[in-house]
């Protein structure tokens, strides 16, 4: 587990001792385990891909004064591979020159231009949502340059998105010590932000709330107002998952107060705030800020848990043809990207609990549970346990409820809705 790695917040004796990278993953037998990448990818595209990232690998693991060796001029059948694979994806083709010279001069290359290259190529996966090549790519990239934090840092947060957390969390640590060691304030600030979503999302609440407030502290110290944004806004999803109203309108001001108008976290910002009052049982205070939310989303991925949330608010107000109209979307979606299968589905148990529907709201329930396990979300695979047993004795959901401290909720509620009909504005314009 992450627990088991060196943690940035913790304030270490030597900070500008670097751990080593982690290492390749090993298939049975011993060999960088790349083989997804022909999973993901069909075709001449595929196989040019995997082929360039064994070059990598081979690459990274030559001393530099035999590298040499390893050049030799490709076969028209390997020239022809790569022609078709420029065909099928033109966006990668200076990555395709980059690894084609990696074949011809192996020698000429230097980490940073190698590491670009395979930065694209994670860039493209990400993209599609092709998630282990986006891995692997990402991890070569942090291996070929291996001063570059911000490389270290996206390895970091792939890994995170990819439920590989140990290599998670080792690949942000070694981000935040090349940061400090190159007085890199950003990347310092982005690997403290990065290790409290995965502790987060592992159920350490309390570790992370440490982390985003030190980030938070740092990020304004030094000028740097979105990244304090971002740590403030981190702050809030912990007070959304466990905190009080009060605690969480604190961090939501200092988050509008910070953000750039123009900032794509901003329908997310809106979707934690509403979120918040969902889980207290105030979900028709919810739904408008939800429905502004839910337009216009940047990631479909994140669209994902904030349609759920929808879900699970119209259900809490009795909105059933409301509900049944987002329920469809939210699988749709949760097919697609499993990174926030675990909330979707179990917000969507909690809707059809609200129903008495109780065997769909069971087959949610155990969905939740299956995608925690798998992606190690021990927030999501608590409560789908104490869900799945509240369905077993048939226990029904919580009522809506009066919201405690109207005026503050509709103030906030009312700023936040503003702001977000802005971004939108310029988003569209």
């Amino acid at each position: 587990m992450a627990g088991d790695r060196e943690a940035p917040p913790q304030r270490a004796a030597r900070p500008h001792i670097v751990p080593p990278a982690p290492g390749w993953r090993m298939d049975a037998r011993g060999r960088p385990e790349g083989w997804p990448v022909l999973d993901d990818v069909d075709g001449a595209l595929g196989l040019t891909l995997w082929r360039a990232l064994r070059a990598v690998w081979t690459w990274v693991d030559t001393p530099p004064d035999r590298r040499g060796g390893l050049s030799q001029e490709p076969t028209r059948e390997v020239r022809e591979r790569l022609a078709y694979a420029a065909i099928e994806a033109p966006e990668l083709a200076d990555a395709f020159g980059t690894f084609a010279l990696l074949a011809r001069a192996a020698d000429v290359l230097n980490g940073a231009q190698l590491a670009e290259a395979c930065h694209a190529v994670h860039n493209w996966a990400e993209g599609r949502g092709i998630t282990e090549t986006a891995v692997h790519f990402a991890e070569a990239a942090a291996h070929a340059d291996e001063e570059d934090a911000s490389r270290a840092n996206v390895a970091g947060r792939t890994c995170r998105r990819a439920a590989l957390n140990e290599r998670s969390a080792a690949w942000y640590v070694r981000a935040f010590r090349l940061s400090v060691r190159a007085h890199n304030r950003v990347e310092a600030i982005r690997a403290l932000l990065g290790y409290g979503a995965l502790l987060t999302e592992l159920g350490r609440h309390r570790e992370a709330r440490v982390v985003f407030q030190r980030a938070a502290r740092r990020a304004e110290r030094t000028g740097r107002r979105r990244q304090a944004a971002e740590a403030y806004h981190d702050l809030l999803t912990i007070a959304a998952e466990i905190g009080t109203i009060p605690e969480a309108a604190a961090h939501l001001r200092q988050a509008i107060r910070l953000y750039p108008l123009r900032h794509p976290a901003l329908p997310a910002l809106a979707h934690d705030w509403a979120w918040l009052l969902v889980r207290l049982h105030h979900y028709s205070a919810a739904l408008p800020l939800l429905d502004l939310a839910t337009t216009g989303t940047p990631r479909p991925a994140v669209e994902t848990v904030m349609l759920a949330t929808l879900a699970r608010a119209a259900a809490g107000a009795g909105q059933v043809a409301r509900f049944e109209e987002v329920e469809g979307r939210v699988l749709r979606l949760a097919g697609l990207h499993d990174e926030f299968a675990p909330a979707a589905f179990i917000h969507l148990a909690e809707a059809a609990r609200a129903f008495r529907d109780w065997s769909k709201a069971e087959r949610y329930a155990n969905a939740a549970r299956e995608a925690a396990q798998r992606r190690e979300h021990a927030l999501v695979l608590s409560d789908s346990v104490v869900l799945l047993a509240r369905i077993a004795l048939r226990e029904p959901s919580p009522r809506e409820e009066l919201v405690p401290e109207p005026e503050l909720v509709r103030g906030l509620t009312r700023r936040l809705a503003a702001r977000l009909r802005k971004w939108k504005d310029i988003e569209s314009s």
